[in-house]
Order: structure tokens, then C-alpha cells, then sequence
């Protein structure tokens, strides 16, 4: 949709009545950037003060649209304030000026709601010092703090909290900045700010005591850096942070379990380009509502054009697609929840350029969920359980069969690895459900093959022939600590009703975790792999004979240097060459080219980004699919036949993975993967390959 905004302070327009339950979106601008002295306003953040009035910060660059430290910047921290749910807004106040050519920065706002204190944290930068120039321990940058009592309408002296917020002993530490935006008291009474340093990482700083006093909590692991971030409270009582990203298409999810004094191991969040995104409670069960609902906005394209909003029904495990806010120019945003339950969010908007204005935007549920955008029926759909399918159902793999059915097999056990016990005699086993309508519905699991070893990673392909062949490897531990690995098949020929009850070994001592692919002149292959104490490759077995024998393994990037536990798959290109992606072991995955259908190899290369699991999908339009597990459940697209890759594409935050892709009779694609944990299970899900990412959609309305 294309809106008209107001391009007064006094007026806001809207798509449909305020009533409750009709679907309501309104815009009204609330700084404009060349007005009231000021050249830019920039990074907004917005609270729903006690009294339901709502104060509206924004950073007002003086001189020029440059960051605090620019040459001769000026910036002023400013606010507005607006009683009629963010339709009109007051004249603009200064909260603090420090100086001629210093900077007040980076709001981040939160109430108290034992007190009614509202609280707002922000940065004051001496002139040309900025992040990368500040010196390590001085006060060239401070962490500052006022509050109100009176909901915006007066506020306390500056408390200065630098000292808190950063070790001062630290050689190398330069600044430490709030936000912007997404503060939070949490359900214990905790204040809790979201931070960000450099060089660069992520932390808060917290206080028990209604900020009497303020402590600072200890940083996100790993090496992904980070740093605008927002934090938001579970319904469980964890604290996620949603970090933007230094490098990559990926911001980055942390979570904690001690209110923010410390966090987990970050996991890949929202590919978006680089900005500081917003995050924000709009629903919570245990308050009497429907179910729990967290929003997220944040621009769609690395232009920053297109403000969306997504709502995640899961906890912040999933996103769905979301509604587009506007076409318009995009950047930074901030959202907050008035008291009608309706949503503001405060963002960066231009028209014709960035950053022309700072615009308030109004909107409720029903608008969010609105007839044919409602939300629910993306989410994945798990598939695989029932009881021949045991407690633990992964590795899954699916096909399309002659008769139009969808075939899905995959282990189930009672763990990663289940080795034959009680109440699994045989070990893990092979199961499959089966859907006659595009994976809208399943059949109850039942089981394909169960040998007696642990029968893992099944994948399933129908040949022109008409068999359905089922590739799979058996685990076997062996007295003398080593692991032996057999690559086996089955095969049905009845359209998957009934399956041999003995299994064909075609590559003893190497596993396989790819389905068998048919070559035009009717060649069979099937990726396998090896690893062999230090060293590990990847390979193929080819069989000229309809499968009835099958060649030795041929290695594929064998004696490279580059250790590949490979989970070998392979797509026919265009020119007849096949494509192999092979899994490195804690380097990016690899790829190999064979002129002659896989009798030889081209040396292994480095393919540019870390990938598990591949298994690959051309489409009817072209297109290559590569599904594969880092980070977490994602995606990989190929236009020009393997030269170059775009994503990764978030498939799912569930850990895990080992995907799969089928085309749908639509143009859609299905997606089967599998979350890990102690009831794992097998998920589905059905999305639109677009030009710039996918389009998750409902399994039940095609």
C-alpha cells in the first residue's frame, strides 16, 4: 500500500477508524528535518509515559545530518510531547544542550512502574569525540541518565553513570552507548538497559533499587561484535536481545536467564541490513490475552526503504513475514505500547531522501492480522509425531512422487544418537508420513525401515522407473571405540506402500546424507562422505545398472588440506557439469565441479560462508535452491548456476536443521527440517522464493 502523510504536526491521517476491532493505521510527522533551527533529526525512541501521554525523543543535529563527532557537529537532545494517542504534538523542547559542538545522543527510554519514574539514558559526546575517537578512560564519552515524575512535564539534573557503564581501567575501552530505544522495567522490578560498546560489543546495565544504584552486566560471547541493540522480557521471564550485526545479512539474537547480568551464545537473527531495528511485548498470555505476540520493525530492503513490522507468535524463535508500514524511505525505529493496546512505533522516514522526518506511526491487531495477512498460519507445522515415531523425530527428507503425493522419511529414536535399549530394540529406525494435498495435511508416521542397528539421516527420491529409493546409513559403535558407517538403500515399488525389508550396503565405512539423484543417461549417484582420524572428504558412488551395483567411492576433495565431514550433495548444472557442496569441519563450506557425471573432480573451493547439511532443489523457473543448516535453518539461492549465492534467508531460529525443498504444484516451495532438543520433531513449512528473500505463507490456504 502507498500512504499519504500529514506534512503538518497538527494533523494525521488514517486508513480506517479507531473503533475497536477495525484494523487502524495512522501517520503524523513529528520532527521535520530544516525546521526549528535544526539541519537533521535522527534516532528516535518514544515511551508511553504514566499518564498516557506519549514523549517523543529525537537527536537534533545542528550543523549537517553527521553522527556525534562529525566535523563541527551540534547535537541537542529534544522531545515532544503528545496527550491525544500521538495524533498532535507540542512544541518542541531541548532536554539538554551541552555545548557548542558537543553531542547529547542515542535516547533509550523506560518507566518504572512501581513509582511511576520515567527514566531516559543517553550519551554526551565533548566535541569531535565520537566512538571510534573517544579516548579509554576518560569522559570525553559519558553515560548519562534523568528522570521524571511527572510524566515528561519537568526533569531531574544529569546523573552520570560512565563509570558504571564502562571500566575505566579498560585500555581499549572508548564509549559505551544506550539503545537507542528498547529499555525495560522487567517483571521482577529490574530496570534494565540494553548497551553497546567499542570496539564493539553488546551487555546492559541494570538496577534493583529503582536506579538508586546501577550495575553493568557482562557481555555477549563470540566474536560477532555488535551494537544498537534492544532487549525485550519472555513470557517465561528471559531477557532477548535483538543485536545488529557488524558483518553479514544477520543481526543476532541473545538471550539471558538472570534478568541481563549475563547471556547465552548468540544465534543469527533477522537477515536486514545493518540498523538499529526495534523490539517490543504486544501480547502476553498470562495478562488474560490470546496468546503471546512480540513485534519487530525494521526497514525490508539494504536501501533502507520499506518499514515492516513482524510479529512472532513463538517467543522470538520465529518471525512471520509481516505488513508493510510504508514504501517509503526507512531507517531506525522504535516502538512502544500506548494504553489502549494500540502499537506506536517512532521511525526514520523520507520521501524523496533519508532521514526528511521522524514520523509517529498508530496501529492495532487488527490491522497486523487483517484478513488475508493473518500471521498464525505461517508458522512451521510439525509433521512427524506419533508413536511409531518415538520421542525423537530429525534428519528429514522429502520428494515428490508420480502420483502427485509427498513423501517425507526421517530418523526417530529416542535421542541424536539411540543405540539399541529397552524401549528401542533395534535403535533408531526410519519412519515417513505421507500428504495427498500439497503439505496441508499428513498421515499418521509409520515406519519404512528398522534394521538392527541405529538407522540414521534417511533420504528418499523416486527414480523414472518408478521406485521410490530410500538412502540411509547404519551406526554401529565397535569394541575398539571406533564407529563403523555403512551407506545403505531400500527401495519400494508400489509407491512407497510397502518397502524391502532388507537393506542393499553400497558404501561400507562411508555414511551418506543425501537422497539418490538420476542423471539424464539414467546414472545413479549418491553423495557419501569419509572422515579418517584428522582428515575427512567428501565422495560419490555412481551405478550404471538401475542400482543394482553400485562403483567404490570416488573421493572428492581428498588430500585438499580442508578437513570436509562433508554431507556430500550434488545439482545438475545447465552445461551438464555437476555442482557438489560439501560441509566443512569449522570452515566455510566447500564446492567441486565434475565435467564427466562425477567419474572426476575439479580441486575443492571455498564457496564464501559456513553451511551444514546442503541438500539442493532446482526449481521450475531456474533457480537453485540450497537449503542447509548454519545459521540455524537457512536458505542459499543460485541465479547464475552455482557462480554466486544470495542469503543466507532465515528458514526458521530453531537449531537443528538437516532441510529439505520440494516445489509445490503453485511455484511455492515446502521446506522440511527439524528442531533439536529432548522431543525433537520434524517441521514444515511453505514459502514464496522472491527477489529479495522468501515470503513465508499458510499451509492450509494455497
Amino acid at each position: 500500500m502507498n500512504y499519504h502523510f500529514v506534512g503538518t504536526l497538527a494533523l494525521a491521517w488514517s486508513i480506517a477508524l479507531a473503533a475497536h476491532g477495525e484494523p487502524l493505521l495512522t501517520h503524523t510527522d513529528v520532527f521535520i528535518s530544516g525546521k526549528d533551527g535544526y539541519h537533521t533529526y535522527r534516532i528516535p525512541a518514544i515511551e508511553a509515559a504514566p499518564d498516557g501521554s506519549l514523549i517523543a525523543f529525537a537527536e537534533a543535529r545542528k550543523y549537517n545530518a553527521g553522527d556525534p563527532g562529525a566535523d563541527k557537529q551540534d547535537i541537542d537532545l529534544v522531545y515532544k510531547r503528545s496527550t491525544d494517542n500521538g495524533a498532535t504534538w507540542r512544541s518542541m523542547k531541548v532536554l539538554e544542550d551541552p555545548g557548542e559542538f558537543w553531542s547529547a545522543a542515542n535516547a533509550a527510554t523506560l518507566v518504572d512502574r512501581t513509582n511511576g519514574r520515567m527514566w531516559v539514558m543517553y550519551l554526551r559526546a565533548k566535541p569531535g569525540r565520537s566512538t571510534d575517537t573517544a579516548r579509554p578512560g576518560t569522559d570525553d564519552m559519558q553515560t548519562v541518565a534523568r528522570w521524571s515524575d511527572d510524566s515528561g512535564g519537568s526533569w531531574s539534573e544529569p546523573l552520570d553513570l560512565t563509570a558504571t557503564a564502562r571500566d575505566m581501567k579498560d585500555p581499549g575501552w572508548r564509549a559505551s552507548v544506550p539503545g537507542p530505544g528498547g529499555a525495560i522495567q522487567t517483571r521482577t522490578g529490574r530496570l534494565l538497559v540494553p548497551m553497546w560498546k567499542t570496539p564493539f560489543a553488546t551487555f546492559a546495565i541494570y538496577s534493583d533499587d529503582h536506579g538508586r544504584t546501577w550495575q553493568r552486566g557482562r557481555f555477549v560471547p563470540g566474536p560477532q561484535g555488535g551494537d544498537e541493540c534492544q532487549v525485550v522480557e519472555l513470557a517465561d521471564g528471559r531477557i532477548l536481545m535483538d543485536i545488529r550485526q557488524e558483518t553479514g545479512s544477520n543481526r543476532w539474537f541473545a538471550q539471558s536467564t538472570d534478568g541481563g547480568a549475563t547471556w547465552g551464545q548468540p544465534r543469527p537473527g533477522m537477515a536486514v541490513a545493518p540498523v538499529a531495528c526495534a523490539l517490543e511485548r504486544f501480547t502476553l498470555k498470562s495478562d488474560g490475552e490470546d496468546c503471546n505476540r512480540l513485534l519487530w520493525t525494521g526497514p525490508k530492503e539494504a536501501a533502507r526503504k520499506q518499514l515492516r513490522v513482524l510479529t512472532s507468535y513463538d517467543e522470538g524463535q520465529t518471525f512471520s513475514q509481516g505488513r508493510l508500514i510504508s514504501e517509503d524511505y526507512a531507517a531506525y525505529s522504535d516502538l512502544t505500547m500506548l494504553k489502549d493496546h494500540t502499537l506506536g512505533v517512532l521511525w526514520e522516514r523520507g520521501v524523496s531522501r533519508g532521514y526528511q522526518f521522524i514520523t509517529f506511526t498508530r496501529l492495532n491487531r487488527a490491522w497486523l492480522e487483517e484478513d488475508s495477512f493473518r500471521t498464525q498460519s505461517t508458522a512451521p507445522k510439525v509433521i512427524s509425531q506419533g508413536e511409531p515415531a518415538l520421542t525423537y523425530q530429525a534428519f528429514p527428507d522429502v520428494c515428490r512422487l508420480k502420483n502427485g503425493d509427498l513423501l517425507c522419511v526421517f530418523y526417530a529414536g529416542y535421542g541424536h544418537v539411540s543405540l539399541p535399549r529397552k524401549e528401542c530394540p533395534k535403535g533408531g529406525r526410519i519412519c515417513c508420513v505421507r500428504s495427498r494435498d500439497e503439505g496441508r495435511t499428513w498421515s499418521a508416521p509409520r515406519i519404512l525401515f528398522d534394521g538392527p542397528f541405529d538407522d540414521r539421516d534417511p533420504h528418499i527420491a523416486q527414480m523414472r522407473d518408478g521406485a521410490a529409493v530410500c538412502s540411509f546409513f547404519t551406526y554401529r559403535p565397535q569394541p575398539d571405540g571406533k564407529t563403523r558407517c555403512d551407506t545403505c538403500l531400500v527401495a519400494s515399488r508400489d509407491g512407497g506402500a510397502t518397502w524391502e525389508t532388507e537393506a542393499q550396503i553400497v558404501a561400507p565405512e562411508w555414511p551418506s546424507s543425501a537422497p539418490v539423484r538420476e542423471l539424464p543417461d539414467g546414472t545413479r549417484i549418491l553423495g557419501v562422505y569419509r572422515e579418517d582420524g584428522t582428515t575427512a572428504c567428501g565422495g560419490i558412488i555412481r551405478s550404471i545398472d538401475g542400482g543394482k551395483t553400485w562403483c567404490a567411492p570416488i573421493p572428492i576433495g581428498q588430500g585438499s588440506g580442508v578437513r570436509l565431514d562433508a554431507e556430500t550433495d550434488f545439482v545438475l548444472l545447465k552445461n551438464g557439469d555437476l555442482y557438489a557442496a560439501l560441509r566443512g569441519d569449522r570452515v566455510n563450506m566447500h564446492f567441486a565441479t565434475s565435467p564427466d557425471g562425477g567419474l572426476t573432480w575439479s580441486p575443492v573451493k571455498d564457496i564464501g560462508f559456513p553451511a551444514h547439511c546442503p541438500h539442493f532443489t532446482r526449481l521450475s523457473t531456474g533457480e537453485i535452491l540450497m537449503v542447509h543448516r548454519l545459521p540455524l535453518t537457512a536458505l542459499h539461492v543460485s541465479r547464475d548456476e552455482g557462480k554466486t549465492w544470495q542469503g543466507p534467508y532465515t528458514v526458521d531460529q530453531t537449531p537443528g536443521a538437516y532441510p529439505s525443498t520440494v516445489e509445490l504444484n503453485d511455484r511455492t516451495v515446502l521446506v522440511v527440517y527439524y528442531e533439536e532438543g529432548a522431543r525433537s520433531a520434524v517441521r514444515a513449512r511453505r514459502f514464496r522464493l522472491n527477489s529479495d528473500g522468501l515470503e513465508f505463507l499458510g499451509l492450509e490456504s494455497k
